[in-house]
């Protein structure tokens, strides 16, 4: 019997170890081939290149579709009942489906917001000695999904201006302007309201004139929502992690994965920089991976680097000289392209551009840049309020800019 003993607990300390090896090699492998894919993205064979893009966007895909999966599935808890009987588990549901708005808003899924804006409503969880006082949570975690729209930016504007027309309730409306008035600030968010009220001929369930009036009422009261990083470094992070934990039972789990995926998200964002920055120093990279890398950083919506972007504004599309073209196209130019995915986040940064003043292209493209992501009128509107009598430099800017949107 103690022959047997033996056996067994040997047998059991070899399966440990080699399943602590192969977590190891999991962990490994995974940050393995995020390097790879930065490393495939430097050669200037086109398969590898490709194959590094697809790697990296269907990876991103991946955590979309768990993220919208789980905060769907919890979605029908929305709906918290202060005398229900079961407040703890459903406090618990609202927990759950928190954490993934968290990480749509965290890796920018712009391809989320139409999920976002249905579910504009939903509400977080708050601690339970909150429920019976006036004093409200904070209001991202009172108000997630529509959190996650702010950051997205001018992306989040037209779809949730399409669900507010169609007819909402009048909490909906309240949130679509605060959302509108932090993305656009007030100012401009009324043009855009104003704007899109004309275009309808005519409303699906209340009158179109009213729920403008109602929109413009409530940007004028609304409060300014910074949108700001959720992750700090002092927070706990894992190369190895699995998405399936996403809606996990156990906060400490879930804030964990939330807080590997937005570091590795960091890291990628921070290697395709490096790829564009060496390219410009001439340290051996390509225009083609260069270009694949802003491309890149346009489609993860990096908007840590539009600084980088803006000194690269008139980086043209290498293989654009061979093909047939009659007129001026600015998103032939993948920098201009990358800020325009970015959204209206850029444009503060963009004005600034020094080189504006002394290069009437990029006076030109950023003229483009304004028109792509507001339209024109709305871009001729937004540049006369930004004009500052004290700051000449600023001025001049806007006076370049404001000529190439209107006469591009």
């Amino acid at each position: 019997m103690l022959k047997y003993i033996k056996i067994f607990f040997i047998y059991g300390i070899v399966f440990i170890c080699q399943f602590l090896t192969l977590d190891n090699t999991c962990s490994r492998a995974q940050t393995h081939s995020l390097n790879d894919a930065l490393h495939k993205l430097r050669s200037t064979d086109v398969k590898l290149r490709q194959d590094a893009v697809d790697f990296i966007l269907e990876r991103r895909g991946q955590i979309v579709a768990k993220a919208m999966s789980v905060a769907e599935n919890y979605s029908d808890n929305n709906r918290l009942n202060v005398n229900s009987a079961n407040l703890k588990a459903e406090y618990k549901h609202r927990e759950v489906a928190m954490t993934s708005y968290q990480v749509l808003g965290e890796i920018k899924a712009y391809d989320s917001i139409p999920f976002l804006v249905k579910n504009l409503n939903s509400k977080g969880p708050y601690p339970y000695d909150r429920l019976a006082v006036s004093s409200p949570p904070p209001w991202n975690e009172h108000h997630p999904a529509a959190y996650a729209l702010i950051d997205f930016g001018t992306a989040s504007v037209e779809p949730l201006l399409d669900r507010v027309f169609e007819g909402v309730s009048n909490d909906e409306v309240r949130l679509a302007a605060t959302v509108l008035a932090s993305v656009h600030g007030k100012h401009a968010a009324q043009v855009v309201v104003t704007s899109r009220a004309g275009e309808l001929n005519g409303p699906k369930s209340r009158n179109t004139t009213e729920i403008r009036d109602l929109l413009l009422n409530y940007i004028k009261l609304s409060l300014i929502i910074q949108a700001t990083q959720f992750i700090t470094n002092e927070h706990e992070v894992i190369s190895n992690y699995d998405i399936l934990q996403l809606d996990d039972e156990d906060s400490k789990i879930r804030l964990r994965l939330l807080n590997s995926i937005a570091r590795e998200r960091r890291e990628l964002i921070s290697g395709l920089q490096f790829i564009v920055r060496d390219w410009a120093a001439a340290r051996g990279v390509g225009p083609h991976a260069a270009m694949s890398a802003i491309v890149l950083l346009g489609e993860l919506h990096a908007t840590e680097a539009i600084p980088l972007l803006t000194r690269h504004l008139a980086f043209k599309n290498p293989d654009s000289e061979n093909l047939p073209q009659k007129e001026f196209r600015a998103l032939d130019y993948p920098s201009v392209n990358s800020l325009v995915r970015i959204g209206s986040v850029s444009l503060p940064l963009i004005l600034k551009n020094d080189d504006i003043d002394s290069d009437p292209f990029v006076a030109r493209l950023t003229g483009a840049i304004y028109k792509e992501i507001l339209g024109k009128e709305i871009a001729i509107e937004l540049l006369q309020s930004l004009k500052n009598p004290d700051d000449s430099s600023l001025n001049t800017n806007i006076d370049k800019i404001f000529g190439r949107v209107l006469n591009p």
